[in-house]
C-alpha cells in the first residue's frame, strides 16, 4: 500500500489547456518557495503596520489580522529579521 499523498490539483483557467495543470517537483517547489516567501513578506508587512500604530507588536495583534498560531510559529523568524534589515536599511 502506497502512502497517502496530497494531491497535485491547480484549478485551470479558461482555454487553458488540460496538459497545462501538470506541474514538475522542481516547479511545484519553486511555487512552494514562492508563495513561503509571500507569505513572509506580508507578516512582515503586518508588523510594520502595528509597530507604527501601536509601538509594539503581540500575537494577539496579528491574530485579529487573520494570522493563525502556527502560521505565526512557522513564519515569525524570517518575518522579524526582513523587518529588522527594512529598518536597518531606513536608518542607514
Amino acid at each position: 500500500m502506497q502512502p497517502h499523498t496530497e494531491p497535485n490539483y491547480r484549478i485551470l483557467k479558461p482555454g487553458q489547456p488540460v496538459a497545462a495543470r501538470r506541474e514538475t517537483a522542481a516547479q511545484r517547489a519553486e511555487r512552494e518557495i514562492s508563495e513561503h516567501n509571500e507569505k513572509v513578506q506580508h507578516l512582515a508587512q503586518d508588523i510594520e503596520n502595528v509597530v507604527a500604530r501601536e509601538g509594539h507588536v503581540k500575537d494577539v495583534d496579528l491574530l485579529t489580522l487573520g494570522w493563525s498560531l502556527p502560521t505565526l510559529n512557522e513564519l515569525q523568524d524570517e518575518a522579524l529579521q526582513t523587518v529588522r534589515a527594512r529598518a536597518e536599511r531606513r536608518i542607514a
